[in-house]
């Protein structure tokens, strides 16, 4: 019964934070008013979580393109070893820059000395990681992930011969590109404070190869796929235990 329990809570959790775009610290802590004390012990709670995503683009020969990401999950404990983390992150910002001219070059720009793009693309992503305790330090996580593509856009800054000006054009891509992507993130984490009453910060380096070509048409008969890194700060939402 105890693992009936167990399983409807996962997937409820999950289906909760696929559909409520939650995007901020209140309404983190209007969750857990929502669910009370059950959804703020270290069995059970929610996190916030925030940091930085360094991304390439499978052949696209650029630069690494620093983004961020913000979002929640919830923590559900499986056993001693295991949980499950679903997560929701309404804003992940991914793509590739120091690439070579990237668009039809306008008329008045043909003179132009030098042209470089950079291609920025926001997504929402919906990771489902399952975690394993190493230790009372470390931790490892993976799983599935579906992010759903919000915006395209390449900027391409000319830079015109002899007169040292700078024009920045900017274009967008949504109809070019894949709407979704499909992934599997792997995960090492470090408690440098473990979830208590009151508390808790993890740190988590993220490795997020992806499966889905970004073109929406093929390109030269190569791949266009996203590969991330991502470190994270997460603080989970606990309840905090009253002086006796």
């Amino acid at each position: 019964m105890k693992q009936i329990m167990k399983i409807k809570t996962i997937l409820f959790s999950a289906i909760l934070l696929l559909m409520i775009p939650l995007t901020s610290f209140g309404q983190a802590m209007w969750l857990v008013l929502i669910f009370g004390d059950k959804a703020a012990t270290e069995n059970f709670h929610f996190n916030i979580e925030g940091g930085l995503v360094f991304s390439n683009i499978e052949n696209l020969q650029g630069q690494t393109f620093i983004g961020v990401t913000f979002g929640m999950g919830n923590f559900i404990r499986i056993n001693d070893r295991w949980a499950f983390v679903p997560e929701f992150k309404p804003l992940s910002t991914k793509g590739e820059k120091g690439l070579e001219e990237f668009i039809d070059v306008p008329p008045e720009l043909e003179d132009a000395e030098s042209f470089q793009s950079r291609l920025r693309m926001n997504y929402i992503d919906l990771p489902l990681m399952f975690r394993y305790e190493l230790s009372d330090v470390f931790f490892i996580a993976s799983g599935p992930q579906v992010s759903f593509r919000t915006t395209a856009k390449i900027q391409t800054t000319a830079i015109l011969a002899g007169r040292l000006t700078e024009i920045l054009i900017t274009n967008d891509l949504r109809d070019e590109t894949q709407w979704y992507d499909i992934s599997w993130p792997v995960e090492l984490g470090i408690h440098l404070a473990r979830e208590r009453s009151g508390g808790g910060m993890d740190i988590k380096m993220r490795w997020t190869p992806g499966f889905v070509d970004v073109a929406r048409e093929p390109i030269g008969g190569s791949s266009f796929r996203h590969n991330t890194f991502q470190f994270l700060v997460s603080f989970p939402f606990l309840k905090k235990e009253d002086p006796e």
